[in-house]
Order: C-alpha cells, then structure tokens, then sequence
C-alpha cells in the first residue's frame, strides 16, 4: 500500500518561536505516526545549519527566507510549483502561502489541498493589501476544506472571505504534547537559575511580548495589589519581545512599582515547563484589537497540564479554551459564597487536572 505524501506549506517553524511553529511540528508528528509521509516546507531563516529537522520523523524542506513582505511572494510561489507533483494533497498551515497558493493556481494545476486557519490571518487576508489587489482568497473556493482552530476563528473567516460560502469547514480545537503533563524536574533550581525567588508566590506569563496579549494590563494589576501582597509576589513574564518599543514600556511600568516583575526573555521548553509546574497562577489577559485577534491560546493549555489555574480575559477564541469555573462558560460565572471560595477553587483546580490527564493519550495532536 502507497503511503499517503502529505505537504505541509508554513511561514512559521522552529527555530522561529510561536504557535503556528508548534502547530505544523506537533501535526506533523500526529500524522507521520500515522503512517503518512509528511514534508514540512518552511524559511531557512537566513542560515543552512538547522540540526533539530534530522530529528523529527518527518522530512523539512527549507527555502530562502528570513522575514515576510510581498517581495518574498516569488519565492513561496516557486517553492509550491516545484512540488505541485511530487504531493499527494497540501495543507496549508499559514498565511502568506495561502496568498501564494492563490496566485500559483491561475499558473499552474495544484494538487487537493486544505486550509488551516488561526485567527489573525483570517484578518490580515482580509484587510492586507497585496491579498485585496491580487484577490487570491479566492482560493478559499478551490480547498477541499478549511479548518479552523476555534469557532472565533471561523466566524471572523466567514464574515470576511464570501469565497468560503460554498467550501466545506470544520473547527478542529487545538491540543498540546504529552510533554506538557510530565513531571518538570527540579523547579527550585529552574527557578534559581532564571534568578526567580524561591519561596515567594508565582505569577506567570508565557506569551510573544505583543500588546494584543495584555501585559500592560497585568503589570498594573500587580502593582495595585494590597502592600503586603504586593511585595511578596513575584510577576515573571516569559517570552520574546514581539515589539522592543512595547516591551521598553512595559519595563518603564515595572520600574514605578515594589514589586517584583522580571522578564526573562525567551526561554527552553525545560525551563517553559519548570515555570509552570512551580507557578501558582497563570495570567494571560488579552486585548480586544481591530488588527490582531487571539484565535485560541495553546499556552492555557500548557499551564493547565501543570495544573496551574488560569486568569483570561474573554477575547476572541480563549473562551473556548478555558472555562470559566471549570464547567461553565466565560460571561456566566455564579457568584460564589464566601464561605466555599477557597475550597472550591482546590477541589476544581484538581478535578481539572484529572480531567486534563484522562484526555492524554490524545493530547500529541494539534488538529
């Protein structure tokens, strides 16, 4: 039996941190352990040495590419004609290869192909230029399906791309790796070594530093704690900067307050996970923009397999990642009794957890 050849197109790949990179790497193993022969397509980013690809049991071909602006367009559309046969069907993992796949089909006949969707592409191929001039979300009409990563997503897609009218959708809710559930080690000693007191209570942030995802937000949250509170808690806030302005700002917040706010910059899955297993609260409070949206939230997720109890703000697709109360949705929360708050919390805080471990075995896939 021929196995089945599956190319997976993406802007976004390690050693390039983000969800879309974690995404295409945890599919592609879900579906290489499935016996189809997968190749990821993916920048170079600038340099031949990429070491990790001979490790992944599947295949990653690298074209030139360091960044994206409409110049590169060329590049992506020559990289899908030359393997419009070498392919049995294409998923199409991120946006600037949709935009490509739309011009590379008045060129040339392409194989079946799918597309994935995640929340602020649905947007930037709306409103973006380059895909309004050369109408290539007409492309939408030509996939054997779209697929979405929450029903946020999809409503966004469908109220701003009529070419998705007559095409199949579904939404496929994300997962995260078996990884994130196992026992993270010596937390005392990540913690030492990322210069995080020991002993102090946790909050954590794990997230690009962008201004969509609300950090702002949280440092001023922070530093309106009680004083007592306040001075004994630490904020870390881990992750890239996304912009260096924005991040300048948020550090010029933290210096106003006593508290303690540290960044740590981007940081190993080890270390990732160490912070979360010794967390005792994960925040992550998103903001409502007009340019950018939150179609999921993996990092919820990641922090729920270490049983960390999350602070979200209800924007776009997060609702469906975490529960208001654990059974309820976002916007219907019971006002609780004074009396049951703090044994509430442990009890539900547990029973999550239990919830999260049963549903391990298929936790490996993102789609």
């Amino acid at each position: 039996m021929t196995m089945e050849r599956l190319l997976i197109p993406t802007f976004e790949f390690p050693p390039y941190a983000g969800g879309v990179g974690t995404f295409c790497v945890e599919l592609a193993k879900s579906l290489a352990a499935r016996g189809i022969a997968v190749t990821v397509l993916a920048p170079d980013y600038g340099t031949a040495r990429h070491p990790d690809d001979a490790t992944y049991p599947f295949a990653v071909e690298r074209f030139p590419a360091s960044g994206y602006s409409a110049r590169i367009l060329p590049t992506l559309v020559r990289a899908l004609l030359a393997r419009r046969t070498r392919f049995d069907r294409w998923l199409i993992a991120d946006w600037p290869f949709i935009i490509a796949a739309g011009i590379a089909r008045t060129l040339a006949g392409l194989p079946p192909f799918r597309i994935f969707l995640h929340g602020t592409d649905a947007l930037i191929l709306a409103q973006g230029k380059v895909p309004k001039l050369l109408r290539t979300t007409n492309v939408f009409a030509h996939a054997e399906a779209v697929i979405a990563n929450s029903e946020y997503t999809l409503s966004i897609a469908r109220a701003n791309h009529r070419s998705l009218a007559n095409t199949p959708t579904r939404v496929a809710l994300l997962g995260v790796n078996p990884y994130w559930f196992d026992d993270a080690g010596d937390t005392v000693a990540a913690r030492a070594r990322l210069g995080i007191p020991d002993g102090r209570p946790l909050l954590l942030s794990v997230s690009r530093v962008d201004e969509r995802k609300g950090h702002r937000l949280m440092i001023a949250a922070v530093a309106a704690l009680p004083d007592d509170l306040r001075r004994r808690v630490v904020y870390a806030i881990a992750g890239r900067p996304g912009d260096a302005a924005y991040q300048a700002r948020l550090e010029a917040m933290a210096a106003e307050t006593d508290a303690t706010i540290l960044f740590t910059g981007g940081l190993a899955q080890d270390d990732i996970r160490a912070l979360y297993a010794s967390a005792d609260l994960f925040l992550l409070v998103g903001e409502n923009r007009t340019d950018k949206i939150e179609g999921f939230g993996l990092v919820y997720l990641e922090a729920a397999g270490q049983s960390v109890p999350s602070i979200a703000s209800p924007v776009g697709g997060v609702p469906e990642v975490v529960l208001d109360e654990i059974d309820r949705p976002a916007g219907r929360r019971p006002r609780p009794r004074p009396d049951d708050r703090g044994d509430r919390t442990v009890a539900d805080r547990r029973r999550h957890a239990a919830t999260l471990r049963r549903g391990r075995a298929g936790a490996g896939t993102h789609a």
